[in-house]
């Protein structure tokens, strides 16, 4: 990065103590920035339960407008469902924590942004599924494959038969290796995969589609440059249900 400003030289000759003083304060100031929908008007559909019977219901300390649900009796306001919502965490501590989880660390090595083992977990998990709010709709067609399709495999003698029971027009087989392969594409894909999901020694099948939308969403964001300063910016807006 080129460092147009002269701070490379400021930073290296500060103390230890000084840059994570000025680390802390940098992120403060990011986090400052982040839209946490306070000063929004709630959405007229529950975000729990998707009741579009709704009354406004008051406001909070702080003047946000809140709504009761008329279908589960509960309310809320703009930030309800969203990443720094309902968080007892300061901002600059997600801001932190986003970063180091971006970078590889694991839940104890994230826990030292200043959060105990177990909210690191639930703060993973809830960033997992911001990811997963912010990614693109996933568009196919009415089922696959579907009668008269042509089908690509590799050369796996099990494909053979069920796919002709399913009628398809057509069934390709190819090399799964070498440099003409057109599969390659799709083995890259799923050794990529692998190896994301390898580095966690083990995921639960409960919690695979939060890895699998972080996968997905570290693909997109490696198209738009810094991906820490990408899920910063969304988490005052990316929504999150189970975490």
């Amino acid at each position: 990065m080129e460092d147009r400003f002269g701070y490379g030289a400021i930073v290296r000759a500060m103390r230890p103590e000084e840059r994570e003083e000025m680390l802390g304060l940098l992120l403060e100031a990011v986090a400052g920035e982040m839209p946490a929908g306070a000063e929004e008007e709630p959405p007229e559909a529950c975000p729990r339960c998707g009741c579009p019977r709704t009354v406004r219901r008051g406001r909070d300390a702080d003047g946000a407008q809140r709504r009761l649900c008329r279908g589960c009796g509960r309310s809320f306001r703009a930030s309800t469902g969203r990443a720094l919502g309902t968080t007892k965490q300061p901002a600059a501590t997600w801001a932190r924590y986003a970063e180091a989880m971006l970078a590889g660390a694991t839940l104890r090595d994230a826990a030292a942004c200043g959060v105990p083992l177990k909210t690191s977990f639930s703060m993973r998990h809830r960033l997992c599924e911001v990811m997963a709010s912010m990614l693109p709709a996933f568009e196919a067609g009415p089922g696959y494959p579907v009668e008269g399709a042509v089908v690509s495999t590799d050369r796996q003698r099990g494909y053979v038969r069920a796919l002709a029971e399913m009628g398809v027009a057509a069934h390709e087989r190819f090399a799964s290796s070498g440099p003409r392969a057109p599969l390659n594409r799709v083995n890259a894909l799923h050794s990529a995969l692998k190896a994301f999901l390898a580095r966690f020694g083990g995921v639960s099948t409960r919690r695979l589609p939060n890895y699998l939308a972080w996968f997905c969403w570290a693909r997109e964001a490696r198209r738009g440059g810094d991906a820490a300063s990408l899920l910063r910016a969304q988490m005052g807006s990316g929504t999150y249900r189970t975490s």
